[in-house]
């Protein structure tokens, strides 16, 4: 698989190469291909959990509506007012305090009576439960909820969540299916180009398996893409490959011009 990689993207004309291949093998192309644009979400999971969830100080700015003076821990023990029940969402994830309903798909984190619950609800009421720690366990013996407080408690949410590692694969796993589906989206929409504007006597399949090779460009440079943080320069990898598209159905064509010209010898 190393060898179609480097050939595919030193020589798109080589993905002709590759035209009777099984569909599985194509398919497991495919999955390496994401594996290796999702490769930075899976170095972050691995080595710097705290990254993968919202920054401290996004999380700080955003937990004002949770402040509140009568609202703390105390003795191991949330106190609270029992009309108090409010929830804050920071991009997926979702800070509550208190006893609620949660009917929305994400990541949540509760503070409950006497421990902290980290949920993932795929909607509906539909939640499961990855992680439960006592205020006991986390030493939290007086913590209020005021403004005073705001970094301490945003240390404490975003430790909480970069410590479930339930919920680290869950976002490991989403970026690779996201990263998945946009990967043999382009390799649809280039198969459809093909099979539309291309004159050559080759089936849907056939199109499909080329454009599959020419689309490891697009995966390498999604990939320097994210290392180097310019991923608003995402559209630099599709125009990337369909120039690799067009120089690889161009060489087939030259190949088809030296044929007839035998021929006719």
């Amino acid at each position: 698989m190393f060898e179609r990689i480097r050939r595919s993207i030193s020589h798109p004309k080589y993905a002709f190469l590759y035209i009777k291949d099984k569909l599985s093998r194509v398919i497991l192309y495919i999955l390496i291909l994401t594996t290796i644009m999702t490769i930075p979400t899976i170095l972050v999971g691995i080595l710097s959990l705290i990254q993968i969830v919202p920054d401290r100080d996004v999380v700080a700015n955003s937990i004002q509506l949770l402040l509140d003076d009568d609202v703390r821990i105390e003795d191991n023990v949330l106190i609270r007012n029992e009309n108090y029940n409010r929830r804050i969402t920071v991009d997926m994830f979702n800070i509550a305090v208190g006893n609620m309903h949660y009917n929305d798909s994400g990541y949540f984190l509760v503070f409950e009576n006497d421990k902290i619950v980290t949920y993932l609800s795929a909607g509906n009421g539909i939640n499961i439960i990855s992680n439960e720690i006592t205020y006991e366990s986390l030493n939290i013996n007086d913590l209020n909820f005021d403004y005073s407080s705001k970094i301490k408690l945003a240390n404490l949410i975003t430790t909480t969540l970069a410590r479930d590692n339930m919920i680290v694969t869950s976002i490991v796993f989403s970026v690779f299916i996201i990263n998945f589906f946009d990967l043999l989206m382009l390799i649809l929409f280039l198969t459809i180009i093909a099979q539309l504007i291309r004159n050559l006597p080759l089936k849907f399949s056939d199109h499909f398996k080329i454009n599959t090779y020419v689309a490891t460009i697009y995966a390498i440079t999604s990939l320097i893409l994210i290392l180097f943080g310019l991923t608003y320069l995402s559209v630099i990898p599709i125009i990337i490959t369909y120039i690799y598209q067009m120089r690889a159905y161009r060489s087939i064509k030259i190949i088809k011009k030296i044929e007839v010209r035998k021929k006719d010898e």
